[in-house]
């Protein structure tokens, strides 16, 4: 009852912001009939649609422990460096990741952080209040709505900052357990809802654009009934097609390739809960990829449970010497992205046990001891995958026990 009373004036206070936004009325209506994949006949196949998202599961490490003490310590210090560097777009996306452990960790006066955050997130007025100079992130498209980021697709103009990679806000508000209905308003005024932002992927999407965001949300938010659908240039595409183009990603990937092995291994979760969402060709590829990773990662493992960046995920700088400090971001940052998705994988699509743990004690000793030079240093969103997936990874971790506030 505690927790439930401490964390009421954050619920109410989305919730005041959604009523404010969000009316149903012609823009919802229309934007649904806009979506090409998602053509209807009648109001009653419209309710049919999902509109919550699939849980986020985790796998957590049998006898892997946090103590709240340095559970607390680690999620105090990313969000007050969060905070520190709250004006950049990329800094409170990575934050509004950890929304969940903080819920359930932090104060109240230390949530608010994350409430900013996810209402800034939701409405462009808002946002412009913690980013007043930045491009607006949210814009009116032909197919509904869309956040920007460095495809140009959105706006017509070159990268413009902040966000590096497409549908990460999408995926982030799916795995975070926020409905379809969930209303968002551009940077023009116009209202609309979550759905919106998922029909413009769609509608939008094709192989060469980057896809593990896309996959990820596509993964919690698609119904079996809606793994094909038409883009907007008559293209016709699927969910396998959409797994398949992260699986034959060629090396090395964005941010070392962890996010591809994070994208495959919640497909290939999602694929034994519901067989029907993939082909079983498609899956046993994906499933191959992680194998191949994981066949990579027990033999290159460092003694004191670290990685150093690799070919398949990207390699260490080139040019010049590289610094103490420099190779302790380095590993820190590679590490830390492996155990993210360790943490969401099947227990035969991952490394076994002791070489996790073994990690994960790595990250979790050098951010208690170092943390201070990673926290503030210039890989601080890398620093908060590392945060995340440790957390996941602890036994008895509970990532959606606030879904959807």
């Amino acid at each position: 009852m505690k927790t439930k009373l401490r964390c009421l004036p954050p619920l109410l206070a989305i919730a005041m912001i959604s009523m404010a936004l969000y009316r149903p009325g012609p823009t919802s209506i229309s934007a649904i009939g806009r979506g090409i994949h998602r053509r209807v006949e009648s109001a009653a196949a419209i309710g049919a649609q999902r509109t919550l998202p699939r849980p986020l599961r985790t796998v957590p490490l049998d006898g892997f422990i946090i103590t709240p003490a340095d559970r607390r310590t680690l999620l105090t210090q990313a969000t007050k460096w969060c905070m520190v560097k709250g004006n950049s777009i990329g800094v409170r996306i990575h934050a509004l990741r950890l929304r969940e452990p903080a819920y359930a960790t932090l104060d109240q006066h230390d949530f608010a952080f994350y409430d900013d955050t996810l209402a800034g997130f939701l409405d462009s007025e808002r946002f412009r209040s913690w980013a007043p100079d930045a491009v607006p992130i949210l814009f009116d498209t032909p197919y509904g709505a869309a956040y920007r980021s460095n495809n140009t697709s959105v706006t017509g103009k070159p990268y413009l900052g902040g966000l590096m990679h497409v549908d990460k806000v999408l995926s982030t508000l799916a795995e975070l357990g926020f409905s379809l209905d969930t209303a968002v308003t551009t940077a023009a005024a116009r209202r609309h809802c979550l759905r919106d932002v998922l029909d413009d992927s769609l509608c939008r999407w094709k192989p060469e654009r980057e896809s593990e965001w896309s996959l990820i949300a596509y993964c919690h938010y698609l119904g079996s009934d809606e793994t094909a659908w038409v883009s907007s240039k008559g293209d016709k595409h699927s969910l396998d097609e959409v797994v398949q183009t992260v699986s034959r990603q060629p090396p090395p990937g964005t941010c070392m390739g962890t996010h591809r092995l994070y994208a495959l291994a919640k497909a290939c979760m999602l694929s034994r809960d519901e067989p029907s969402m993939f082909s079983a060709a498609v899956v046993a590829e994906a499933e191959a990829e992680l194998r191949d990773a994981v066949r990579q990662l027990s033999v290159t493992q460092r003694l004191d449970g670290s990685w150093p960046a690799q070919r398949r995920f990207s390699s260490e700088p080139s040019a010049g010497m590289v610094t103490r400090d420099e190779s302790a971001y380095i590993s820190l940052a590679t590490t830390g992205h492996m155990l993210e998705w360790f943490a969401i994988a099947a227990s035969d699509l991952r490394p076994a046990p002791h070489v996790i743990r073994k990690a994960a004690r790595y990250v979790e000793t050098e951010l208690l001891t170092n943390g201070e030079m990673h926290f503030r240093g210039p890989r601080l969103t890398a620093v908060t995958h590392a945060v995340r997936g440790l957390l996941h990874l602890c036994a008895g971790a509970d990532p959606t026990s606030g879904a959807g506030r």
